[in-house]
């Protein structure tokens, strides 16, 4: 929990710095494409490993709408599980700025390939840091809330800190 604080008070910090020289890197009809890995102790085995795959078009400025897809496995020695989901995704920037917090929401459903290999319906809620590091080519920050399956599933409720990388293309 105090490593999402201080990224929560980076974030507005950085934010308060609002900079003109970064003005609609976010800008409506603007794209964006990314990549999100985190780790984190699993629920039921040992280890717990997210990748996101996520694209999307910001159709008011800061207010991406797109699609995400996760791939997380959880594992122990030689004992594995898979989850695979799909889902449509909203991030919200909050600045126009080098440092910019962000919000993300996704609703993934998909499939667990672990030993019940049932149906899924997860919740992803992701507030981060984005960090401009080149004109269109950030670094995120983030920490993941997932929320799904039934109590004492593995994907009850998870907490995963995550570093991504982000491209933005077409109109700024």
């Amino acid at each position: 929990m105090k490593p999402f604080l201080y990224l929560c008070l980076l974030g507005i910090v950085a934010g308060l710095n609002s900079q003109n020289a970064y003005a609609q890197q976010f800008a409506k009809g603007t794209w964006q494409v990314g990549l999100k890995d985190g780790y984190s102790r699993g629920n039921i085995l040992k280890n717990r490993n997210g990748l996101q795959v996520y694209s999307g078009y910001f159709i008011a400025k800061n207010l991406l709408i797109g699609a995400e897809a996760t791939w997380s496995k959880e594992w122990f020695e030689t004992i594995r599980g898979d989850d695979v989901t799909i889902g449509p995704l909203v991030r919200y920037q909050f600045f126009d700025a080098r440092f910019s917090p962000f919000i993300e929401a996704s609703y993934q459903f998909g499939k667990s390939f672990a030993l019940q290999n049932r149906h899924l319906g997860i919740v992803f809620i992701n507030p981060g840091l984005s960090i401009l590091v080149l004109p269109s080519f950030h670094i995120d920050l983030g920490y993941s809330l997932q929320f799904g399956g039934k109590k004492g599933s593995p994907t009850a409720f998870i907490r995963q800190p995550q570093v991504g990388v982000n491209y933005l293309f077409g109109k700024k």
